[in-house]
């Protein structure tokens, strides 16, 4: 068989033969993403407060010794086992504002933009083709808008889970003197009491924020991952391959055009025969017999 050229056409897929893996997977990473991003703002959030709104992250940060009136209400506080220094307000140099406030509004963005993606796979069909009704009929459309912003949010989530990982390490450092660990420790909540009336919950808070901005970062990384592979493999479309073929020769058409010799039997032979078969298949009715000729003469 000679074949002239072979051409590959991709073709939308009906919607029920998608697999809804793909789009639960999708929106499960996205409402993780969403979800992630606002634990991380309001334990940040908390855990700046504890030390009046100051950013925390790469500090500098002087003490000095406790008076007698801040002993007893310390003691008093802690149960009689805070520590024999305070924070030193005029000596400590606390980083810029701009990398808390960026980390606070990347945050943010991923829970914005995590619910509003998410809701998009959420109310629209598996793939494919789609549904005239759905809000898009072509959901495949939105895979490459959608990597776009994802893999934005990879980077800047990166980033922020960076900061704040490092930011709070070196801040947990600075207690070391005094906590014998370089790591965070519960010992560091007494610290608060300098711009706060009730000892607050700094080791937990840190930890809430070091965890859910990683698990931020790795929710969007799934995402982006999983719209790389669904353009690789197009799930949403099938494969259709078209075959140019040359046309027969008009010598060969004849050839197959012709009957062979075993029906090349004389008119009046061939007639009777259709007749004899005829009154055989129809039991002998005359009627059978005429209509049952007309048709297959």
């Amino acid at each position: 068989m000679v074949i002239i050229d072979t051409y590959f056409q991709l073709l939308e897929k009906d919607t029920t033969k998608v697999s809804g893996l793909w789009k639960g997977l999708q929106t499960l990473g996205y409402g993780t993403a969403g979800i992630t991003g606002i634990i991380a703002v309001i334990s940040f959030y908390n855990l700046l407060s504890a030390f009046s709104m100051n950013c925390i992250l790469y500090p500098n940060i002087s003490f000095k010794p406790l008076s007698s009136y801040d002993t007893h209400l310390l003691r008093k506080a802690t149960n009689d086992s805070g520590p024999n220094v305070t924070i030193n307000a005029l000596l400590t140099s606390w980083h810029s504002d701009f990398i808390c406030q960026f980390c606070i509004s990347v945050w943010m963005m991923s829970f914005v933009g995590g619910l509003i993606l998410g809701s998009f796979f959420l109310l629209n069909p598996k793939g494919g083709k789609g549904h005239p009704h759905s809000l898009f009929s072509q959901p495949w459309k939105l895979v490459i808008p959608m990597f776009a912003v994802t893999f934005i949010m990879v980077i800047l989530t990166g980033i922020s889970s960076n900061k704040a990982f490092g930011g709070i390490n070196q801040f947990c450092a600075a207690f070391s003197n005094y906590t014998n660990t370089n790591s965070c420790d519960t010992q560091i909540d007494a610290f608060s009491l300098k711009y706060n009336r009730k000892k607050q919950y700094v080791n937990h808070m840190q930890g809430i924020v070091k965890a859910s901005s990683i698990l931020t970062f790795f929710a969007w990384l799934a995402c982006a991952l999983l719209l790389i592979i669904r353009l690789c493999l197009a799930p949403d479309f099938s494969l259709q391959v078209i075959i140019l073929e040359p046309r027969r020769s008009t010598e060969t058409k004849k050839m197959l055009s012709q009957p062979s010799d075993m029906t090349m039997l004389p008119p009046k032979l061939t007639v009777i025969n259709m007749i004899e078969e005829e009154k055989r298949r129809k039991k002998g009715d005359p009627k059978n017999v005429t209509l049952g000729l007309l048709k297959m003469l």
